[in-house]
């Protein structure tokens, strides 16, 4: 897919907000001056020269819009606005809940999961004092990464001297698989920005009406296969089991 077909399918999902609130204005945006695909304050940006295959759309999808999108208007909607930006240590709870999306859209494909894991160990890497070569080699030599792969690892986790952000995608789906296994509950914790330690005072404040409930849904969560995919990870699915097939 090339960056039109991905736009659209983007674009549906901000449909399907505005349908839920009219206050959503969110945008989706072609840009030949940016080289990654992201989201700020709520909009869209994707690279002109953008390439990706189906199944690695899908997931995307609701990685950067059913979760980074969401959040932040839903966010925005609270009398807290600092929700739509984030409470401290938010992000590992954010892109654990995003790479958790991949999963319940059946699009968590094993190269995906792989890569994350390889950021982890490019991470420890870094904290050790490897530099560029050493964590490349580290990478395909001893982990079997492709070149490429291991280069594109590499090159993110060493960016400004050291991008340690990219070890808690896979922090965050631990942690947050942990949660659901103790009874946590699913969909509150897209009411906006925050970390898995406010969820009491989130759902506290919720419940006293200080704060509200999301105003929008992902689209995963309008079927019946997300909620049976969230039932296999409280029953214990094992990380390895949650790749597409």
């Amino acid at each position: 897919m090339d960056c039109k077909a991905f736009s659209s399918l983007a674009r549906k999902e901000f449909d399907l907000f505005r349908n839920q609130d009219e206050n959503f204005k969110c945008k989706v945006h072609i840009r030949k001056d940016v080289n990654i695909m992201m989201v700020s304050q709520g909009e869209l940006y994707i690279p002109e020269d953008y390439k990706l295959s189906e199944i690695d759309a899908k997931g995307l999808i609701q990685h950067e819009v059913g979760t980074h999108v969401l959040t932040y208007h839903n966010g925005l909607q609270q009398p807290l606005k600092q929700l739509s930006i984030g409470l401290a240590d938010y992000d590992p709870l954010q892109e654990g809940l995003a790479v958790m999306a991949e999963y319940l859209v059946d699009a968590l494909t094993p190269n995906r999961l792989r890569t994350l894991a390889g950021r982890v160990i490019a991470g420890e890497a870094v904290k050790e004092g490897g530099d560029f070569q050493e964590i490349f080699r580290l990478l395909t030599l001893t982990y079997g990464f492709s070149p490429e792969r291991a280069f594109n690892i590499t090159s993110r986790i060493m960016q400004g001297g050291g991008f340690l952000k990219d070890i808690i995608y896979l922090k965050g789906l631990v942690d947050l698989r942990k949660y659901l296994q103790e009874g946590g509950d699913y969909e509150s914790l897209l009411a906006g920005k925050f970390a898995l330690k406010h969820t009491k005072i989130i759902e506290e404040l919720t419940e006293r009406k200080v704060l509200k409930k999301g105003a929008l849904r992902p689209s995963y969560l309008l079927n019946e296969e997300s909620t049976k995919r969230i039932k296999l990870i409280r029953d214990g699915l094992p990380i390895s089991q949650m790749i597409t097939k």
